[in-house]
């Protein structure tokens, strides 16, 4: 804890400060530099002495002791009372030396003491003094009559921008209340920068003005010039740093008024905004706000761009029109006649007035002019001749011609409709002038037709739409595709007369290729399932019979067809005279190969189902008989021939089918026995020629390689040699 006093002693104070060891620090000054401050917001004193040395307490509510020492008795200081009254009681008491005991006053603050117990308010201060009129009033009454009439008059001389006459704090309240029959108060700036008044609030309205029975407020200002605005009052509105300012930043005076219990609400607001804050671009926008329905409207808005209400522009606003608002040449709004309500109607976009109600289409512009027909029609009537006239640019309505078209620099552009009477009614809709590229769209209602062309002579170019023939064509009159009938298209070259494309959707053809006069080559789909190849209007290449599943390749001169439906499953390669080369019958797994038709044949049959390849000359076997299966193989013309048995190992040459007398020789390798098969049976080398020698069987006429038999007798005879 801390502890400080105060004491007097004799002309001098000796300020005393007790740390908590209750170490004293002592200083003795000469009172005139001693300056002590009492803070009412924190409850703290400032000390201040002559070496600027300076302490500052701690809050004297929180166990600081701090004493003023006077004639011998200590004073606890608990608030501002106690400091007020006995600040000025120590130092008052100084300067007479002893104390409370009597003897000559001394006012050591500078105030005049005339006696022992009386200091008159007068004297020049020779440090801080403060009055503390603890819970008492200190009342100045009198009458004076001396300028400037003030019973008080402060006068702080001290050049500095922030020197006051008067400082007046009231912490919890008003600082300062004055009444007067005539003001109030009354404030007066003398400087170049002066003002009559300034008022402050930390975090509130800075000032207040009541009147309870009249005007409120009121300011008056005198200037030399009396031909031109001066200002009077003056609004300033700052936001708080580091805030800055930005676009939509205003300032306004707001209206409060009571409401049906007694309570104030704002009624209403003028105001100035920046609608544009940059310094070197800046805008202002005035703005009037009121109040609808418990809530804050904007009511107008007003710039140098213009003024504009609120809620106009909607329709909300209906009524019957009286008057018209308008402007004249100063900018001032006036009421107009509409019509109903008297006056003379000028005509001031240059068209003729010629009446207080009727405005005549004649005459110059002289400004842009909007004609709004809302739900109405304009008409005109017994005119055959119309135009609207622009810069290069012109509409014309031709009632003799039955025609109406623009016109740009002179040319037919844009739009032209005529009638020629009888339905020959033509619309036209693009460039019809014929020079550029010519480009147009024709609308016909007789032919009921529209074409996108150009002006270079063609008959089109683009497409052409006659809805009464269903015809749609696209391209030009060269290559061109076609629509008609709604059901056929086609693509033609009309130079040549050639089709690329043809389809006939009423009978179900479609034809690719070159179609023409000249020799054709294309290809056609058939709705019914066929797709056929043809040159010149004859069938050639390919066709396909996708029902009946027949596949022909070739012309009619030499083709292959396939047959593959359950039925019939083949392949046949054939001329025109009916001659197959070859025939394979899937079903029956039979193939021919050579030469077939109605008269005679000569081919070979391959047999899968008995595994034979036979040779056949005008239908009937013959040559060749090869059982694979068997491993049976027969060469011949049924009565001559070679037979062979592979699996018994038996080679037959002769009739070994008996087709003729049955003379064949057999050689059997598994019994290892060769035999010679008569009409008469069966013959063994027994029955050959016998000879003694070699050399007896060439004397009887045989040849070197021919067979006999020996005559020997034993072991050699009837055996089996060959003439060498």
């Amino acid at each position: 804890m801390q502890i400080i006093k105060i004491y007097k002693r004799g002309c001098n104070v000796e300020i005393a400060i007790f740390e908590d060891s209750l170490q004293k620090i002592s200083y003795f000054e000469d009172s005139s530099n001693v300056f002590l401050q009492f803070n009412p917001l924190n409850f703290t004193i400032n000390i201040s002495i002559k070496t600027n040395t300076q302490f500052v307490t701690d809050n004297i509510s929180l166990l600081n002791c701090f004493y003023f020492n006077v004639s011998g008795s200590d004073i606890l200081i608990t608030n501002e009372s106690d400091f007020t009254l006995n600040y000025a009681l120590v130092f008052a008491c100084a300067t007479g030396g002893g104390g409370g005991g009597g003897g000559l006053l001394t006012a050591d603050n500078g105030l005049t003491a005339n006696s022992s117990t009386n200091v008159q308010l007068g004297g020049a201060l020779i440090q801080n003094t403060t009055v503390s009129g603890n819970s008492y009033l200190l009342n100045i009454v009198g009458s004076c009559s001396q300028i400037p009439n003030a019973l008080v008059n402060f006068e702080n001389t001290y050049n500095n921008i922030n020197a006051r006459g008067l400082n007046v704090i009231a912490p919890f309240g008003r600082g300062i209340i004055c009444e007067g029959s005539l003001a109030g108060i009354v404030g007066r700036g003398t400087g170049p920068s002066g003002t009559g008044a300034s008022f402050t609030s930390d975090l509130n309205i800075g000032m207040t003005v009541a009147s309870l029975s009249f005007i409120a407020g009121s300011f008056t200002s005198f200037y030399a010039s009396n031909n031109k605005v001066e200002t009077v009052l003056q609004l300033f509105r700052n936001p708080i740093y580091p805030t800055t300012s930005a676009n939509g930043i205003g300032a306004g005076i707001s209206y409060v008024l009571p409401d049906s219990n007694g309570y104030t609400y704002e009624a209403g607001e003028i105001a100035f905004i920046w609608s544009d804050y940059i310094t070197t671009q800046r805008k202002s926008t005035f703005q009037v706000f009121g109040v609808y329905n418990n809530t804050r409207y904007l009511l107008s808005e007003m710039s140098y761009l213009g003024f504009k209400l609120n809620k106009y522009g909607n329709g909300t606003h209906s009524g019957t029109v009286a008057y018209l608002l308008g402007v004249d040449a100063s900018g001032n709004v006036i009421e107009t006649a509409s019509g109903g309500g008297g006056g003379l109607l000028t005509a001031d976009n240059g068209l003729t007035a010629n009446s207080s109600t009727n405005v005549q289409l004649g005459g110059t512009l002289l400004q842009n002019t909007l004609i709004d027909f809302n739900s109405n029609n304009l008409e005109f009537t017994n005119s055959n001749y119309f135009s609207v006239m622009g810069l290069g640019a012109s509409l014309i309505v031709d009632s003799l011609n039955k025609t109406i078209k623009t016109v740009l620099n002179g040319n037919d552009y844009g739009f032209y409709c005529n009638d020629q009477g009888g339905g020959f009614l033509t619309t036209f809709i693009g460039n019809t002038s014929g020079i550029n590229n010519g480009v147009y769209l024709s609308i016909s209602d007789f032919d009921q037709t529209i074409i996108l062309n150009n002006t270079s002579g063609t008959v089109f170019n683009g497409f052409i739409i006659n809805q009464s023939a269903l015809d749609y064509t696209f391209g030009n009159d060269s290559l061109f595709i076609k629509l008609y009938g709604n059901k056929n298209y086609i693509l033609e070259d009309f130079t040549t007369g050639v089709f690329a494309h043809k389809v006939d959707f009423t009978n179900g053809i479609n034809n690719l290729g070159f179609i023409s006069t000249a020799p054709d080559v294309l290809i056609t789909i058939f709705e019914s399932g066929i797709i056929q190849t043809s040159y010149d209007n004859i069938q050639k290449g390919i066709k396909f019979d996708f029902i009946n599943n027949l596949y022909f390749f070739g012309d009619s001169s030499l083709y292959v067809t396939l047959a593959s439906d359950l039925a019939e499953l083949t392949y046949i390669l054939q001329d025109s005279t009916g001659l197959s080369g070859i025939y394979i019958d899937y079903l029956s797994q039979i193939n021919y190969v050579g030469w077939l038709s109605g008269s005679q044949d000569l081919s070979l049959q391959f047999n899968l189902s008995t595994g034979k390849i036979t040779s056949f000359y005008n239908f009937n076997p013959s040559g060749l008989d090869l059982d694979l299966i068997n491993g049976i193989f027969l060469l011949g013309l049924g009565v001559s021939g070679i037979s062979i048995n592979d699996g018994l190992r038996i080679v037959k040459i002769g009739d070994s089918l008996g087709n003729g007398n049955g003379n064949f020789i057999e050689v059997n390798d598994s019994l290892e026995t060769i035999k010679l098969k008569t009409a008469n049976g069966n013959y063994n080398f027994a029955n050959i020629q016998a000879y003694t020698d070699n050399a007896d069987a060439i004397a009887n006429g045989l040849s070197v390689g021919d067979l006999y038999r020996h005559s020997g007798l034993g072991e050699s005879q009837d055996q089996l040699r060959i003439v060498h």
